[in-house]
């Protein structure tokens, strides 16, 4: 890749980033505004401007500029703070995958991470009632269960720490402690 600002402007398609606007606006407001004026004040207003000018971090950093912190890591949390509709997350996609290059694969991430921190999201109360109710057996094989529900609770907390903020000393203390209730729950079933 040579220079990355001049790979941005190549590539830059204004259609899809108008499509990327509309698609932010509609999420973040409901509606669409009738003037044009009302939509320019609404790009410029909080979180839409936030969103859009992470968007545009994101297709710079895979044009090639680098960044202090991840762009793309940062735009994944704004979607996912913002609850961000699937149409918006692949609209948003489609605009970034036009500054790949053939073998890259940072928009299929994009799109792969906000999913497995959804769902991993959605996950998270069943699984912590699921240790609840287990902490409730007074048997090995409950005792077993309750570590091993622990463990997998907190290996999920210790996957969302990684996709969300890359690898960072709590992370390592997430997964200290997901392998001290394994052992545990290895523990119980040996009796």
């Amino acid at each position: 890749m040579n220079d990355p600002y001049t790979h941005y402007n190549t590539r830059y398609n204004n259609t899809g980033y108008h499509k990327v606007q509309i698609a932010v606006l509609q999420d973040i407001h409901g509606v669409l505004p009738g003037t044009p004026g009302e939509q320019e004040a609404w790009l410029a207003s909080k979180p839409t401007n936030t969103i859009l000018n992470a968007v545009i971090d994101a297709a710079l950093e895979i044009s090639g500029v680098e960044f202090s912190r991840s762009a793309l890591r940062s735009l994944v949390l704004l979607v996912v703070q913002h609850k961000l509709s699937d149409e918006t997350i692949y609209t948003i996609a489609d605009h970034l995958r036009v500054f790949e290059d053939p073998a890259d694969t940072r928009a299929d991430d994009f799109v792969a991470t906000i999913a497995a921190i959804s769902q991993a999201n959605n996950a998270e109360p069943s699984l912590f009632e699921a240790i609840r109710s287990a902490s409730e057996i007074h048997s090995s094989p409950g005792r077993c269960a309750y570590h091993l529900l622990t463990a997998a609770h907190t290996l999920t907390e210790t996957a969302m720490i990684l996709l969300k903020e890359g690898e960072t000393g709590y992370m390592s203390e997430k997964w200290t402690r997901s392998r001290k209730h394994l052992e545990l729950a290895q523990s119980e079933w040996a009796k």
